[in-house]
């Protein structure tokens, strides 16, 4: 979120969302794209698409049914 206000993009934001209680893994909503960030790589950030990121989704909660 610093990142986001300090580039001058915080307003560009729909929304983030946390995966988990302890925000290891968040997801800055744009209009198009999603940056997520996972603290848990070595490299925390990836920008998706709005459409690569809902297949992710998809395909994560597809795989849970699974295990």
């Amino acid at each position: 979120m610093a990142v986001a206000k300090m580039l001058d993009v915080w307003r560009d934001v729909e929304f983030v969302q946390d995966e988990d209680e302890e925000e290891r893994q968040q997801h800055f909503h744009f209009p198009s794209e999603v940056l997520v960030v996972d603290r848990r790589q070595e490299f925390p950030w990836q920008l998706l698409s709005d459409f690569e990121w809902a297949h992710g989704q998809e395909t994560r909660d597809f795989w849970r049914y699974f295990h």
